[in-house]
């Protein structure tokens, strides 16, 4: 519910941002990367880093699983705030003279290990047996 409210005030503010000011207010911009909506991303997933390493360090039978989950989920919050991915392309097609396309490719290569490691081990701490699933969801049933 949580996420559906901020994508719906996120769209709200950037037709506002396009319609009447003309994309002139650069916090507005979704597609900015120093606006208010990446500070957003970039805090609310450092807090998973946070409630992940406290998880983590209680010392847990997977524990393991949440500190890798923490590890991501930092470097996720990082890259959000100074663009890591961005800056490794560029550097990467300027090395090997690529065209700029190309570094949306080397994007991919970061992340898609990252994204499907962090997704499997969500989906492993979500479905073990005897776990509350509905808290995690969300869902009061």
């Amino acid at each position: 519910m949580v996420a559906l409210v901020a994508v719906a005030l996120q769209t709200v503010a950037y037709g506002v941002n396009v319609a009447v000011f003309e994309t002139r207010v650069q916090t507005l911009d979704a597609d900015d990367d120093v606006g208010l909506f990446t500070w957003a991303s970039a805090s609310v997933t450092f807090a998973a880093a946070f409630v992940a390493f406290v998880v983590a360090v209680q010392g847990r039978r997977v524990a393991a699983r949440w500190g890798v989950l923490a590890v991501i989920f930092a470097f996720f919050s990082l890259d959000d705030a100074v663009r890591v991915h961005e800056r490794l392309a560029v550097g990467l097609t300027n090395a090997f003279d690529l065209q700029d396309a190309y570094g949306r490719l080397f994007w991919a290569v970061v992340y898609a290990p990252l994204l499907l490691t962090a997704f499997s081990i969500v989906w492993k701490l979500v479905h073990r047996p005897g776990n509350p699933v509905h808290l995690v969801r969300g869902l009061p049933w």
